[in-house]
């Protein structure tokens, strides 16, 4: 019998990572152990940009087969830069989002029940240092079980709502951030039908409009959306957002259904807490907002919003923005602990063509 061949590693890999599952929606599972932090780093969208740049074969193990799927991310718990609990990078199938809400909600949640942070007071107050900034979140705690997760996202802005030429037609979008940059188009103009039957057909809007939007920058039509914040590095969209009529429920409670398309090409299981927030944006600057707001995902599941109190007049830059909060639930899953075999010659994973969009171009 041949001897197995040892394959030499460009970038030594983590001994062992260990990892405990959860989901919001999406599922994000939460790394607590063996991924070592980022010395010497300032801010988090450093500590970001090094894993993205540097040490992206983290991301690459853990979230291509066989360990990973392109529906799932990761959330690598790190120490924070400024005085908060935790540092939290996401890493995606294809992207670092400096944000997540669904992330957010799962990582406080496996933080709680896996009592990494010591719970002193019910609701517990977590400060998670991002990216995107710092995130204020309150765990409501039931017989040690965390029941839901509360978050004030950063500021929530629209850039602007432009018509643009898709499918021969003519298209509202908004253009509106909440952590992420999301392009929010309404269903019934684009022929939408928002039920899982028809996903494929959801995929395929999502990123012609997205395309579109493209070419729309590109040609000077409609301007770039770039955050005020220069140091935030924030520009261009970031996903798209298809969403059935606003509606009223009682006197108090703006509700929508909704789905979100992510990179590289797939939709959000979660009603996206940083769609969310910029859905809720985008309907305070035209006065359809509510006191509280339900998102839920054409999936099923729903994030709860509301403004912050004392937080609806506010500006970001040379834009009207509202603080947002928002509330959902996580599970967890279980707990694994990923390695890699030195004799394996797929040491950061792989990806295939039948379940792996092609990157975006």
């Amino acid at each position: 019998m041949a001897a197995d061949t040892e394959y030499p590693r460009p970038v030594p890999l983590p001994k062992t990572i260990r990892i405990i599952g959860a989901y919001a929606g999406d599922t994000g599972d939460v790394v607590i152990d063996g991924v070592d932090d980022v010395e010497g780093a300032k801010t988090m969208m450093e500590k970001m940009e090094y894993f993205r740049d540097k040490r992206d074969d983290i991301r690459q193990l853990l979230l291509y087969e066989p360990r990973g799927r392109p529906t799932m991310f990761i959330n690598v718990v790190l120490k924070p830069c400024q005085k908060a609990h935790k540092g939290l990078v996401i890493m995606g199938s294809q992207t670092y989002p400096h944000m997540s809400g669904s992330n957010v909600i799962c990582v406080v949640t496996v933080l709680i029940q896996k009592e990494i942070i010591q719970v002193e007071t019910n609701p517990q107050p977590v400060v998670l240092d991002t990216p995107a900034g710092l995130v204020n979140t309150l765990a409501k705690i039931d017989n040690g079980k965390c029941v839901s997760v509360s978050f004030e996202n950063v500021p929530a802005f629209l850039f602007g709502s432009w018509q643009i030429g898709f499918r021969d037609e003519l298209v509202t979008v908004d253009i509106a951030y909440g952590g992420v940059t999301f392009a929010m188009v309404s269903a019934k103009n684009v022929g939408a039908i928002l039920r899982d039957s028809h996903s494929r057909e959801l995929l395929q809007l999502g990123a012609g409009i997205k395309k579109a939007i493209e070419k729309a920058i590109s040609r000077k039509h409609i301007p770039e959306p770039v955050h005020p914040d220069a140091d935030k590095g924030i520009r261009g969209i970031g996903a798209v957002m298809l969403y059935d009529e606003v509606y009223t429920q009682g006197p108090y409670t703006t509700k929508c259904i909704t789905a979100s398309i992510l990179p590289p090409g797939r939709i959000d299981r979660s009603p996206a807490g940083t769609g969310t927030s910029a859905l809720m944006a985008s309907l305070a600057q035209k006065g359809k907002l509510g006191e509280r707001f339900e998102n839920q995902c054409y999936l099923g599941t729903t994030f709860k919003g509301s403004v912050t109190p004392g937080k609806r007049d506010i500006e970001v830059g040379c834009y009207k923005a509202i603080h947002t909060t928002i509330e959902g639930r996580a599970f967890l899953t279980g707990e694994r602990t990923a390695y890699v075999d030195r004799y394996d010659p797929n040491p950061y994973g792989f990806k295939v063509g039948d379940i792996w969009p092609p990157a975006e171009k």
